[in-house]
Formats: C-alpha cells, sequence, structure tokens
C-alpha cells in the first residue's frame, strides 16, 4: 500500500532481482487516499527489491532506506510478499 500520495502525483514502484537479472514497475497515480498495488509477471527469486522513483518524492527503496544496498530483500520463492507500506 502506498500511503501519503498526493491527488494525481504519480511514483513508479520498481521491483528487480540481480539474481534473476529480470524487473518489473507499476506506475502509480495518487488519490489521496492510500493506493493498493500489485507488480505482475515477477519470477521467483530470493532477492527482490524495492524501490520507489517519483519526481514528487524523495528517492528510496523499501523498507525507507535511501541507497539500494541499505534495501530490504524480499523472498519470493515460496510466496508472494503482501503487507508492504510505503
Amino acid at each position: 500500500m502506498v500511503l501519503g500520495l498526493n491527488h494525481d502525483h504519480t511514483v513508479c514502484l520498481n521491483a528487480w532481482s540481480e539474481i534473476k537479472h529480470t524487473q518489473n514497475f507499476v506506475n502509480i497515480i495518487g488519490t489521496g487516499e492510500p493506493v493498493l498495488f500489485e507488480i505482475p509477471d515477477l519470477p521467483i527469486s530470493t532477492d527482490y527489491r524495492l524501490e520507489v522513483i517519483s519526481e514528487y518524492y524523495a528517492y528510496q527503496v523499501y523498507d525507507n532506506q535511501t541507497h539500494c544496498e541499505n534495501a530490504n530483500v524480499m523472498d519470493l520463492s515460496q510466496t508472494d510478499v503482501t503487507d508492504i507500506t510505503l
């Protein structure tokens, strides 16, 4: 879920895996309310990171970090990751 996204502001949520050399993203448009999101078609891997890219907000990676190497790594090898709040 994305919180605090102002009406008509956009963010790109980009998930990537170095092991699989793959990434996918979704663009989210703010409504002024919390926005649920899903990033489809991610191959199974144990090392996904999620970054938030926007011209309106400071760059960050999950979970509330500012450098890629500090990002929380998400394991999608057994199940989808849920309950991510940005």
